[in-house]
């Protein structure tokens, strides 16, 4: 589970990145070379498909892939707290229906273990 959850932090980590570079540049501008996220992000997304290969060498895919959901938590939630975007109060409700819909599929995945 090691991997997946490091494919999903670099993700998460990598669209941070990127929106930030987005923050400092405009799409005109071919300077986009000269900031640092925007490489770093690309990278941070290849060594995202390398760490998911080894996930999926040790998990079901049908186990792996919604752990990926995490993504749709981790960055609205990266988003305030760095960009201090808002999110309203149904966006809120939506984000725990959507936990709580990962934790009941992994649960119902160890279920169907035994």
């Amino acid at each position: 589970m090691i991997w997946a959850t490091s494919t999903v932090l670099l993700n998460a980590l990598a669209q941070i990145l990127l929106k930030s570079a987005a923050n400092q540049t405009r799409m005109v501008d071919w300077g986009l070379s000269l900031i640092w996220q925007l490489p770093t992000a690309l990278v941070l997304y290849a060594v995202s498909v390398a760490t998911w290969v080894m996930a999926l060498r040790v998990l079901p895919l049908s186990v792996a892939y919604p752990f990926m959901a995490l993504a749709f938590i981790l960055v609205p939630i990266a988003a305030v707290t760095v960009f201090n975007e808002n999110l309203n109060i149904l966006q809120w409700g939506f984000l725990v229906l959507l936990s709580a819909s990962i934790v009941g599929f992994a649960l119902s995945s160890e279920i169907s273990d035994l």
